[in-house]
């Protein structure tokens, strides 16, 4: 399960590809596996921040140029000897030939895209996170190549995930400002945006967000000088915890990148300052779904009408309202999980019977509530009482966000039959609740649930040891747990008022990994 992804960074091109693939990193941690970064460039801030999320880091020859022949050599050479299970590619400079050398070389490949700047696609997967992303973009493409597109599957950092489901209280006026121009605003926008404050009437406390390779904060600093005394203003520079300050404010003026997704998500009414030629869609989109409003090219945008904008969306309670509430629709905020599920789901771990393992999601909701109302598994459970659908949904979502569960789901023939899931206990171990659907019984489909899922949920929970509570009657379990080579550590011992085997299985050094 390692996953190697070939992203770049700079002041020039910004840190937005990156910071994008850190969320899909993040998800595929999640999943129990390791993540691997190749980068072109050092920018010591962005280094410091994949650091802290335990991500490899290495670097393309100085002599490469990037998107080259050399450099797809270079990449492949690093996930062969990486023995990656997927290899992740994000941005502009990796063109058409660049896909065939890696897909030729025998490795799965995600390519990630904003506008269709190839003219053909060879990638398994293509990913588009764009609102306005569809099929006709990627009209040349391979008969194999999967299209992942939309806000469906829109990247957020694992640090939203808690947030789901957070609803925004919309204030009659708006008093707090977020301003966020992006990982570098090389042409220091961020500069007009304060300048336009001068032309802002409302008191405002107002918190900056400065990127990792921003080199204009004196600058802006000695500007928020003269502007203290009408507003507060506040100057953070690689600060993790975003969600809470996007969740704080009442309004944000932000450039037309992949912060928008975050932005909405968290239902902020955002004035959108276009920066670069492939925000424009983004931007026009949004506005014409009400999610946001579009303030237009930076070079034709001053800071009056920055300002001026700003001043009549501060006191327009009913269409914050409204942006806040479309915004909120648009992106769930299990983006990263539905990308990671598909490249998990596209490698068969058992080909002989196309048996195929990924994370459970949102739209599996009904389907684990079907499952879990069998009258078999009911009959197997420790309360056997019929579950009601409103209860099971709130127990679902809390256990897809949560950090102490994992869910999987496996598949025969792209057809779901059987679910499984690890509880982080308070004993340092993660505890097995698994069943399989009706169709799967009989097939060994409960003994390979536990096979291929222990050590991901080993890994992702952090943990060596998993356990399991077997009833005493549930003959066809106890055979599953003891063909995947589980112990019986105790015959009997009861939970919730029943008797029931206890099984256990810790990781080893020598034991094979899916």
């Amino acid at each position: 399960m390692h996953l190697l992804v070939r992203a770049d960074a700079s002041t020039q091109r910004g840190t937005g590809h990156v910071m994008r693939c850190l969320a899909l990193a993040q998800a595929w941690q999640r999943q129990g596996g390791q993540v691997r970064f190749l980068l072109a460039e050092r920018l010591v801030g962005l280094e410091k921040r994949l650091a802290a999320e335990n991500v490899h880091l290495c670097y393309i020859s100085d002599h490469i140029a990037v998107g080259s022949a050399a450099d797809a050599a270079e990449t492949i050479a690093h996930a062969q000897n990486l023995n990656a299970a997927w290899l992740v590619v994000d941005g502009y400079d990796f063109g058409v030939d660049y896909q065939q050398k890696v897909t030729l070389a025998g490795l799965p490949l995600l390519f990630v895209d904003d506008f269709g700047h190839c003219e053909d696609y060879s990638a398994n997967l293509v990913l588009n996170q764009n609102v306005y992303a569809s099929e006709s973009l990627y009209s040349q493409r391979n008969s194999n190549t999967k299209l992942l597109l939309g806000c469906d599957y829109a990247l957020l950092r694992a640090e939203f995930l808690p947030w789901v489901g957070w609803e925004r209280e919309t204030k009659p006026e708006a008093q707090k400002l977020l301003v966020t121009l992006g990982g570098s605003d090389a042409n220091n926008q961020t500069l007009k945006v304060l300048q336009a404050l001068a032309f802002v009437e409302t008191p405002l406390a107002v918190t900056v967000l400065i990127g990792a390779a921003n080199r204009h904060k004196n600058v802006l600093e000695e500007t928020a000088i003269a502007l203290q005394h009408k507003h507060q203003i506040t100057f953070l520079q690689n600060t993790a915890d975003i969600p809470a300050l996007i969740a704080q404010a009442d309004i944000a003026v932000s450039a037309g990148g992949t912060t928008n997704w975050e932005l909405a998500f968290l239902g902020l009414p955002t004035l959108i300052l276009i920066i670069a030629e492939n925000q424009k869609g983004i931007a026009h989109t949004l506005q014409r779904l009400g999610v946001a409003h579009q303030l237009g090219w930076y070079e034709k945008v001053d800071a009056a009408g920055i300002g001026q904008a700003l001043q009549a969306y501060l006191a327009d309670h009913p269409k914050r309202q409204q942006m806040a509430q479309r915004g909120q629709e648009l992106v769930d905020g299990f983006g990263a999980e539905r990308v990671v599920a598909a490249m998990m789901q596209a490698v068969f771990i058992e080909d002989g019977h196309q048996l195929s393992l990924r994370p459970a999601l949102p739209e599996d909701s009904k389907l684990y509530w079907h499952w879990a109302n069998d009258h078999q598994v009911r009959a197997n459970a420790f309360h056997s009482d019929p579950i009601p659908w409103d209860d099971h949904q709130r127990w679902f979502k809390n256990k897809l966000k949560s950090q102490r569960a994992r869910l999987w789901l496996l598949y025969r023939a792209g057809e779901p039959i059987g679910q499984i899931r690890y509880d982080l206990t308070e004993n340092d171990a993660a505890e097995i609740s698994f069943s399989v659907a009706s169709e799967g019984r009989g097939q060994g489909a409960g003994t390979r649930l536990l096979q291929y899922t222990r050590h991901l949920a080993c890994a992702a929970l952090g943990v060596r040891k998993v356990t399991g509570f077997v009833l005493q009657e549930n003959q066809a379990s106890s055979r599953a747990f003891e063909k995947a080579g589980f112990t019986c550590a105790k015959q009997e011992v009861i939970v919730h008022g029943k008797s029931c085997k206890q099984f256990e299985w810790m990781v080893t050094s020598d034991e094979k990994r899916y």
